[in-house]
């Protein structure tokens, strides 16, 4: 498929960085117009109406409504973020992509070559996937809904005793329109809708891949700098000490691109995890109290904001086990061998290298699989609890 070709095989994230231009974060001024518009569109449409009206007496449809409310929030305060930082961004490209160049004067058969071929190849593919699963499940959020309201409307068409009740794909607002009653205004409703989901969708998509290949792209620079470590008795002279420095600038761009994702991912992660937990629970706690058609659209949505927070946290700890694993790169790289001024800087680089590095959540707690794991547990237990509290009162 040509949409899975890679383009330019030594950029740094050129897929991410088309979306991100199409989006309006990145590029010419017009292009905050189109992000401006792109942000008020879903809020005028889905949000407000929703803050506005609200959704009766029901207590299930109050807690899917408003935490399908909170998901958007997620989506657009964190993009909101992105936005604040796009200069950030801008640098971070920047960074990567020139240590990008300095391998791509190698030879092509050079491991170093072939590994940011490899990754990029990885990382382009990855994230155009994710985009396509993001938008298909966008899709099904959507589709089934319309499917399951065709077939009552149809199963009921010329019976006058029973009123139909379609299925929506969220919890809509009272308007005034009868639009689980009225198939007139369910499919207006669907219309209205469905540009907006598809739109929050990319949003969606859009963060978690650059977050991706933000994280990725500085996983191989670290790569890169172990890599150059474990070759660096192979010179002598000049042309060691050029190395050297090398290995030296690259370290510093590589923890100057943590830095860079710390600024612009800390609070972003926050917001994500807590949420996830948010909606964890008012979502199970509407499905298990209320089980009905609208489950498979919830569980749409939990499929969707578990898979987004494991991929951050499984980020994290690859993030920090490669920059510890230039500490180890470090030590064996044959020092002994090497000029006194060289085994006194690899020595600098090996303390640098101990100290941690990664993503936390607003310098809250380190993000990592094993704080994905006691977010499920802390989740399930305030769900226990409400749910008693609910029963009881």
């Amino acid at each position: 498929m040509k949409f899975y070709e890679l383009r330019e095989p030594m950029a740094a994230v050129p897929f991410i960085l088309r979306v991100l231009r199409f989006s309006g974060l990145l590029g010419c001024p017009r292009g905050l117009l189109r992000f401006g518009l792109s942000f008020l569109g879903p809020w005028l449409v889905i949000g407000l109406p929703k803050l506005i009206c609200g959704f009766g007496s029901d207590l299930g449809l109050n807690v899917r409504g408003y935490a399908e409310v909170l998901f958007m929030c997620n989506i657009d305060v964190r993009m909101l973020v992105f936005f604040w930082h796009r200069r950030k961004l801008a640098e971070f490209v920047e960074i990567v992509q020139r240590a990008f160049d300095k391998v791509s004067i190698l030879s092509s058969d050079s491991s170093m070559y072939k590994m940011i071929l490899k990754s990029n190849q990885m990382m382009d593919k990855s994230a155009k996937s994710y985009v396509l699963y993001t938008l298909g499940t966008s899709g099904v959020f959507l589709v089934l809904p319309a499917l399951q309201s065709c077939g009552i409307y149809f199963m009921n068409h010329g019976n006058d005793t029973v009123v139909p009740k379609f299925v929506t794909a969220t919890a809509h607002e009272e308007s005034g329109w009868d639009v689980d009653e009225n198939i007139v205004y369910y499919f207006i409703h669907v219309m209205l809708i469905t540009p907006m989901h598809l739109l929050l969708g990319l949003r969606f998509a859009t963060i978690d891949t650059m977050i991706f290949c933000g994280v990725r792209s500085t996983i191989l620079l670290f790569r890169l700098v172990s890599a150059k470590l474990e070759k660096l008795h192979k010179f002598s002279g000049s042309t060691l000490r050029e190395q050297f420095l090398d290995v030296v600038n690259l370290h510093v761009d590589a923890l100057r691109c943590v830095q860079i994702l710390e600024g612009i991912f800390s609070f972003v992660v926050m917001v994500q995890l807590v949420s996830t937990v948010i909606i964890w629970i008012a979502m199970v706690l509407c499905v298990s109290n209320n089980p009905n058609a609208n489950a498979i659209n919830l569980f749409v949505l939990l499929i969707l904001i578990t898979a987004q927070s494991y991929i951050l946290c499984r980020l994290g700890t690859e993030l920090t086990a490669e920059s510890f694993a230039v500490a180890t790169s470090s030590y064996d790289c044959q020092w002994i061998q090497l000029p006194a001024d060289i085994r006194s800087g690899v020595g600098r680089i090996l303390q640098r290298a101990q100290k941690w590095e990664g993503i936390t959540a607003a310098h809250f707690f380190q993000l990592d699989v094993e704080r994905f794991g006691a977010m499920v547990q802390t989740s399930y237990s305030i769900f226990v609890i409400l749910r008693e509290r609910l029963m009881h009162s």
